[in-house]
């Protein structure tokens, strides 16, 4: 059954009692590994989709595009903590270091508030996975097996190696929802500290791409495929020379806080959480439902007290399918 997740944003200069801020933000995407040069390649109109050369020579696969994030660095990471990590797990490491760093909140600071980190991933580490599986099928034994694939391939994997890298002792929740699993993380953070369980809500997810995804996809005919010699037009979301979805990876973080925490240690706010809504439609797994998303998105603005006239942007789930664009 689809997810659906949406959540409203707005800074203001007067934000009103109990709202809830965000004090720091992190990012690796393909267009950068930090927020600024991210948000600048946005700016420029750079496109973070290329062509995969290996995939290319798969019998029967379609698609040969995707948005990799290129030449990631995770030896900021200790290596003994690196061991048991995937890439999606090391960048959803650095997310948040960065998210940490704007926030003024140190690895310390975390254990000595009321904080939860909420951090999820659609798969867990596909690509180690299909190492360890390959490796038995080759030689039918557990020769050359890594006793770290166990913690990279779990489905929270991402949350609980951020937790190692942070030295977290709280509560670790991991949801997963697909491609609404990040925003769901916001949901939840906000749940907690609307309720007064926690303070700091520390919310995210990432993904890494692997050649089984666009396999998936390509097989249910939603894959980019008529772009491959030109992968930055590929996509096309709402176009009428649309093509379908193109695989991605990257992690994103976001720093939740509550107002008095906020003004307890002097921090800025980058905006507010304003308002959310989750459901899902009780139909097909896979197929859309305008009514649910519309219901949802009604909820989402009621929760926020604020009318549709008054949305300034809207970040579509976009599918660039035919039947996902028109439904949305």
């Amino acid at each position: 059954m689809t997810q659906s997740a949406y959540t409203l944003f707005s800074v203001e200069s007067k934000p009103p009692n109990m709202s809830i801020h965000f004090s720091g933000t992190g990012i690796v995407s393909p267009l950068g590994d930090n927020v600024g040069d991210t948000f600048a390649a946005i700016q420029s109109g750079s496109c973070g989709v290329g062509r995969v050369e290996e995939w290319a020579s798969v019998e029967g696969l379609g698609t040969h595009v995707a948005a990799l994030v290129q030449d990631f660095d995770a030896r900021f990471i200790p290596r003994k903590t690196r061991r048991t990590m995937s890439k999606m797990s090391q960048m959803i490491c650095q997310a948040a270091q960065e998210a940490l760093v704007q926030s003024g909140l140190s690895h310390q600071d975390l254990n000595e508030r009321r904080v939860v980190l909420i951090v999820g991933s659609t798969t867990p580490s596909t690509g180690s996975l299909e190492q360890s599986f390959r490796k038995f099928h080759e030689s039918h034994s557990t020769s050359g097996q890594f006793s770290t694939t166990l913690f990279k391939g779990m489905n929270h994997s991402v949350a609980l190696n951020l937790a190692s890298f942070l030295g977290f002792k709280g509560r670790v929740l991991s949801p997963t929802s697909a491609c609404s699993t990040g925003a769901q993380a916001l949901a939840l953070g906000g749940d907690f500290i609307r309720a007064g369980l926690c303070d700091i809500a520390i919310c995210g997810g990432a993904d890494e791409a692997h050649i089984g995804t666009a396999i998936a996809f390509d097989t249910a005919q939603a894959a980019s495929s008529a772009y491959n010699e030109r992968p930055t037009e590929s996509s096309r979301p709402f176009d009428v020379d649309r093509a379908g979805v193109v695989v991605s990876e990257g992690a994103a973080i976001a720093v939740l806080e509550s107002e008095v925490s906020m003004d307890s240690r002097g921090a800025s706010s980058l905006g507010q959480l304003r308002g959310w809504a989750e459901s899902c439609d009780g139909g097909h797994v896979a197929h859309s439902s305008a009514d649910s998303m519309a219901a949802n998105m009604r909820a989402a603005l009621a929760h926020a007290g604020v009318a549709a006239t008054d949305v300034g942007y809207i970040s579509a789930h976009a599918t660039a399918t035919h039947l996902g664009d028109r439904y949305e």
